[in-house]
């Protein structure tokens, strides 16, 4: 069905006066409807009216109508007042001018062309921006609203589990959350009790390498409430401010959409869906349901002369009685399918600010108590030779130290050799322990950025396509495709007077459950709270009851206790019931974890395979363009490392496996 569409060019003068500048009287316009005429002076503004033939849902009135269960809406647009009205109410919800459509907040910054595209539930804004000066250029805000819900409203905190956080006019204390850093989707839904707005962002993050910040402000000129969206900054609220290149068109697209379902708000965000699994695909890995035990043997408080290392418990200190008893103790506890070593190798005694240590494998060369690490009988084998899964907690995972304790984290660069080897060295020595989970620390896109960490991340799938990575903190979508999220349950770093204090996660994570139905997210859990705050000694029953809260979520439970499993604790297949059948998409085919195999066979859907992947995997060398030719995703080339298979671990392979590490640890010559 064809779409009605308006495009005009905001000026500097927009912007200026959108900033309040000069009275916004001082730009002469003139109307006519259905034709969307603006006049901002002959140099300042242009449009065009594209054809429609959408039958009943729209003509040459100027207006989009449709209808559907969730209620129709009304766009009208003019050129210079875009308008959209309940159907059913007569309710108007959007009034918003052209010229804030972007708000200049950083000097110099571009001014775009703007496409209005009309559907039956909302609207969408093309942005275009042009730099044909000789120097980079910012960008500024793009704003949506005023939206005219009621006073007191709910908007969803997707930074989480998406609960909803309720505000009013009178209280409202604008928040600001930044996509990819703590926000799963770049998109924000606010809502009353009558209607749903959900805004959204498109935009090639992986091409434009820039992060979005996302407020939501209450207009008290209006009585309204406006989404902006800041692109560009001078202050730190950017990890990466967006810059476009001299002689560069950038492209954003704003989704905007309502729904009459409010408490099914997921359905104003099916633009984005679209978008996201169009340019990204589905999940790349194989969904595991089982909980899993963590287990520690390092604090930093334990740290002394005598303990170095910080081992918790003396008769378990690997580096005095090697790593026997304490995979003893580990063994000890039952029930568990899968355990998390977590600080392996002690923690920093000197650069306490770089725990956990990134060289969370290595150590173990460094003493002959230490190398019993690899030993089939007494070390990390013998919990894979006894039935159990193994993963490591590998600390600091994106930052690079040559040594232990040597005060060095150097941001990981995918494209220096000597980092890839200090990083891949230990991996090695973790899979060579029996290791099919590693969970990496500290890699969010601060550490990390998203166009570094998937690709880097891609090459250890692809060096070793049998194991597991889960990623911490919570990835946002577009890394959560390629491996597990680590979601923090637990509210323990401040006092507290509830257990519901104590929870973070309220809920399933009902926006990864819409995007990427067969995702692995963990809920990680532990007690510590619950002892220092509120007095409680957990016991079985409680530990029990909690596995089962967080699997009926949809998580896999990951608790830090020394009780046993008594319960199944199978994560849920949650997207069956969070989200409403007839926009549920198959969970994907999860069987298949191709780690870079972009091309495939004959019968390959490439990376993303899956009941509603086929046609996202985009081979190597090669580049995906939708709209006006806009890039969107652009594949790099991966590095041409061997695959290791995961195998079990003999005696005769652990030695060789020490024989490598050691002759690995002689200084490499910097490339850099």
């Amino acid at each position: 069905m064809a779409r009605r569409t308006t495009s005009i060019t905001l000026s500097a003068a927009f912007l200026l006066a959108a900033a309040g500048t000069f009275p916004a009287g001082a730009i002469g316009q003139t109307q006519k409807r259905g034709k969307g005429v603006l006049s901002v002076a002959p140099e300042v503004a242009r449009q065009s009216d594209a054809n429609n033939d959408d039958g009943d849902n729209g003509g040459d009135d100027g207006y989009s109508r449709g209808s559907s269960d969730g209620g129709s809406y009304s766009t009208e647009y003019d050129g210079t007042m875009l308008r959209l009205v309940s159907d059913s109410s007569g309710e108007v919800l959007i009034e918003q001018r052209a010229r804030d459509f972007a708000k200049a907040r950083v000097d110099g910054a571009l001014s775009p062309e703007v496409e209005v595209e009309i559907t039956s539930q909302g609207y969408s804004l093309h942005y275009s921006f042009t730099n044909d000066t000789s120097s980079a250029k910012p960008l500024p805000d793009l704003r949506v609203g005023p939206i005219l819900l009621d006073q007191r409203v709910t908007y969803q905190d997707v930074r989480h589990s998406c609960e909803d956080v309720e505000t009013d006019a009178d209280s409202h204390r604008t928040p600001g959350h930044n996509y990819p850093i703590n926000m799963y989707a770049p998109v924000w839904i606010v809502r009353d009790t009558e209607h749903a707005a959900g805004v959204s962002l498109e935009y090639p993050l992986m091409d434009y390498k820039h992060d979005v910040r996302f407020y939501l402000k209450y207009h008290p000129g209006t009585g309204g409430w406006l989404v902006d969206i800041r692109l560009s900054t001078e202050s730190e609220a950017l990890a990466y401010s967006a810059s476009v290149p001299a002689g560069e068109t950038w492209e954003y697209t704003v989704n905007v959409r309502f729904d009459e379902r409010s408490d099914e708000w997921v359905r104003t965000l099916l633009p984005y869906r679209d978008y996201f699994r169009d340019n990204y695909g589905g999940l790349q890995y194989s969904r595991e349901v089982t909980p899993v035990n963590a287990i520690g043997l390092s604090l930093g408080e334990a740290i002394s002369n005598e303990n170095p290392y910080g081992f918790s418990r003396d008769d378990l200190r690997p580096d005095v009685h090697g790593y026997g008893p304490f995979v003893e103790f580990a063994l000890d506890r039952s029930g568990w399918p899968e355990q998390m070593i977590v600080t392996p190798t002690g923690v920093l005694r000197r650069n306490v600010h770089l725990n956990y240590p990134f060289r969370f494998t290595s150590q173990w060369l460094a003493n002959d108590n230490f190398e019993t690490a690899l030993d089939p009988a007494d070390g990390f084998p013998r919990i894979v030779n006894e039935g159990r899964k193994l993963g490591f907690w590998w600390g600091r995972s994106a930052q690079i130290s040559y040594a232990w304790d040597d005060g060095v984290g150097e941001q990981l660069d995918p494209s220096y050799s000597r980092h890839v080897d200090e990083a891949l060295n230990e991996l090695d020595l973790a899979v060579q322990a029996g290791a099919t989970t590693i969970g990496l620390d500290t890699f969010g896109y601060r550490a990390i950025p998203t166009w570094d960490a998937s690709p880097w991340l891609d090459v250890m799938r692809q060096r070793y396509p049998g194991v597991k990575f889960v990623l911490e903190p919570m990835p946002a979508d577009i890394m959560h495709r390629q491996a597990a999220g680590w979601l923090r349950g637990f509210n323990d770093g401040d006092p507290v007077d509830s257990l519901e204090e104590l929870n973070f996660i309220k809920g399933p994570h009902i926006l990864a459950d819409f995007l990427l139905p067969g995702h692995e997210t963990w809920a990680a859990w532990r007690y510590k709270g619950h002892r220092k705050y509120l007095g409680i000694t957990p016991t079985q029953e409680m530990v029990d009851d909690d596995v089962e809260r967080f699997a009926q979520w949809g998580y896999r439970p990951m608790f830090y206790t020394d009780f046993d499993l008594t319960v199944p604790g199978r994560a849920a297949e949650s997207w069956n019931y969070t989200i409403p059948d007839d926009i549920q998409l198959p969970p994907d085919n999860t069987n298949n974890d191709p780690a870079l195999d972009m091309g495939g066979g004959d019968d390959s859907n490439g990376p993303s395979g899956g009941n509603n992947s086929a046609g996202h995997g985009v081979k190597a060398g090669t580049r995906r363009v939708t709209r006006a030719g806009r890039t969107l995703l652009r594949h790099r080339q991966p590095l041409g490392l061997a695959k290791v298979p995961v195998v079990g671990v003999s005696a005769k392979e652990a030695a060789e496996a020490l024989a490598r590490a050691k002759q690995h640890l002689k200084p490499a010559k910097a490339d850099k």
